[in-house]
């Protein structure tokens, strides 16, 4: 029995690679074609929908969303409070250099390299935002006095006037 990827083309395969990402089944089979097809939009969906029932496809995307989806938790499945806090870690470089750590540690060749340069990116980025905090100054505009305030005689005395 020949391999799921065999029996589909590498352009399929991209295609529906999109498809298990964005779920537009339309897009994904017009995508896969190498001639646009000539079908109206409905009979291209019921192409498309006939196309996404093939048993090699429908593999193909059952091995694909495991590999996509074990790696990456669904937003959509988490509690809103759960994203927050993850959003606001992700906003802290500190935290992104450790995950990037962590990341490196199984690398090896290339990829460990480019982990590293990201690293060092977050690094200087770090220092450079220091710099800017310092550098900022700081302007204090005066307070206005109002005729009806209780406090008015106060604030003309303070200002010397």
């Amino acid at each position: 029995m020949p391999k799921i990827k065999d029996t589909l083309t590498p352009r399929e395969m991209f295609c529906l690679d999109a498809f298990a990402v964005n779920q537009n089944a339309d897009l994904a089979y017009l995508l896969s074609r190498k001639n646009e097809p000539k079908a109206s939009e409905t009979n291209l969906h019921r192409l498309a929908m006939r196309w996404l029932r093939q048993p090699p496809v429908k593999a193909y995307l059952t091995e694909r969303r495991a590999a996509i989806y074990t790696r990456l938790e669904k937003t959509e499945d988490m509690n809103q409070d759960d994203v927050k806090s993850l959003v606001e870690r992700y906003k802290d470089k500190d935290f992104i250099i450790a995950e990037l750590i962590k990341a490196a540690s199984d690398l090896d060749g290339k990829e460990k390299a480019d982990v590293l340069n990201r690293i060092a990116d977050l690094q200087q980025m770090k220092k450079e935002e220091l710099k800017k905090e310092d550098e900022r100054v700081h302007f204090y505009l005066p307070l206005s006095v109002c005729k009806d305030c209780p406090n008015k005689n106060k604030l003309v005395e303070k200002r010397g006037g």
